[in-house]
């Protein structure tokens, strides 16, 4: 029994059970912060940011302009966007034509803790403030639903809504750097990670993820979620198809194999 995802009027999706499979991965993402950099960049410039395996990259256009390249995407960034490299992929980020593109954690930072510096850097053209950084997700289920996600995760975000308000406080927060300025920027660099991830999350692309239409399922979803929630469990199909209601071992094994790829308990 697959889930059906029906599309609301703002175009964003939503089912009877994906609601509550939204809820509880977002609820086990936990963050911890492996760097935070507010950027302020004068075109023309334009860096590299290296491969980062296990962690998620995102950066949030406060104010001006920039490209970012992810593998074949290519993305022209304005201020209020944000976006998030989810599988930590290598990219270039840029803007003015630059003829150089050195490596970003390599370049001078004024650094102000282990995990947040600010950068400044570029000529003396149009400036473009950003904040950058990387971060990763300890539990099971947040790493598997980072796992769905796709290449690149690109939101344009618009005024009066939730994720719109907290990127216009990051950007006043950028701007005015008062005391404090460190906790405020961290924090809410958090929160917009978590409001990307949900926005996407219950858009039209994603009823293309498997894991997502498998803990979406009523009989699925619930096993899965107390899979991932335990995954030092020695599992056995028996306990887990009690766990779904299902009747028999071979209609377990086809619905979820066909839904979302696991390594299978015997």
């Amino acid at each position: 029994m697959a889930a059906e995802f029906a599309i609301r009027h703002d175009g964003r999706v939503v089912t009877e059970f994906a609601v509550p499979a939204i809820a509880n991965a977002l609820r086990n993402i936990t963050i911890t912060g492996v760097f935070y950099c507010p950027s302020y960049l004068r075109e023309p410039w334009g860096g590299t940011i290296p491969p980062m395996p296990g962690s998620v990259w995102f950066h949030v256009v406060t104010s001006g302009r920039c490209v970012l390249v992810v593998g074949e995407a290519r993305l022209e960034l304005q201020s209020g966007d944000l976006v998030l490299v989810p599988h930590g992929a290598g990219h270039t980020i840029e803007a003015g034509n630059p003829t150089q593109y050195p490596c970003i954690p390599n370049l001078p930072h004024q650094e102000q803790s282990d995990n947040f510096a600010v950068l400044h850097y570029g000529d003396d053209g149009p400036l473009t403030e950003l904040v950058c950084g990387g971060l990763r997700l300890e539990h099971p289920t947040a790493r598997r639903l980072v796992g769905s996600l796709p290449t690149v995760v690109h939101v344009r975000t618009v005024r009066r809504t939730v994720l719109g308000a907290t990127l216009e406080l990051l950007a006043e927060e950028v701007r005015v750097r008062d005391v404090g300025s460190e906790a405020v920027i961290t924090r809410l660099c958090d929160i917009l990670v978590i409001q990307a991830v949900r926005h996407w999350m219950t858009s039209a692309d994603a009823t293309s993820s498997a894991w997502l239409q498998a803990m979406s399922d009523p009989q699925v979803g619930p096993a899965l979620a107390a899979l991932h929630a335990a995954p030092a469990t020695p599992w056995t199909i028996g306990p887990w198809r009690r766990r779904l209601r299902c009747p028999g071992r071979r209609s377990l094994l086809d619905f979820v194999s066909c839904s979302v790829s696991l390594p299978w308990p015997t």
